[in-house]
C-alpha cells in the first residue's frame, strides 16, 4: 500500500510548503533519485506530491525501490522533494514515529 502523509490541520500541499527543505523537482532522474541515500543520512526523506486527478498523494518515498518506482513516467503530473524525518515523525503530519519505524525509515 505505501506510506502517504495526510495531515490532520492542513492540505497536503501546504504540508510539504512548510516543511520542504531545498528545492522543488519535477523530474525524478535528473536530482532526486541520484541523492537518494544523501538525503537520508542527512536525516531527510524523500517525498512525492501526485496528482491523480480526483485527489493528490503525498507519498514517502521509503526505499530507493518506492523511490524509482515513483519517479517512473506514468501520466500523472508529479513534485518531487525532501523534507526532514522528524515532521513525518509527528503525528500531524499523519504518519508518526511507528509508521517510521515500520517500514523503515
Amino acid at each position: 500500500m505505501g506510506l502517504y502523509v495526510n495531515p490532520t490541520t492542513t492540505t497536503k500541499e501546504d504540508w510539504l510548503a512548510e516543511n520542504l527543505r531545498g528545492s522543488v523537482f519535477i523530474s525524478a532522474a535528473e536530482y532526486w533519485l541520484p541523492r537518494y541515500n544523501s538525503y537520508r543520512a542527512a536525516g531527510l526523506v524523500p517525498v512525492v506530491l501526485v496528482d491523480n486527478g480526483a485527489f493528490t498523494a503525498l507519498a514517502v518515498a521509503y526505499s530507493p525501490a518506492e523511490a524509482e518506482d515513483f519517479g517512473r513516467e506514468d501520466g500523472r503530473a508529479k513534485l518531487f522533494a525532501v523534507v526532514p524525518r522528524w515532521v513525518l515523525a509527528d503525528d500531524a503530519s499523519g504518519v508518526g514515529e511507528d509508521a517510521l519505524v515500520g517500514f523503515g525509515i
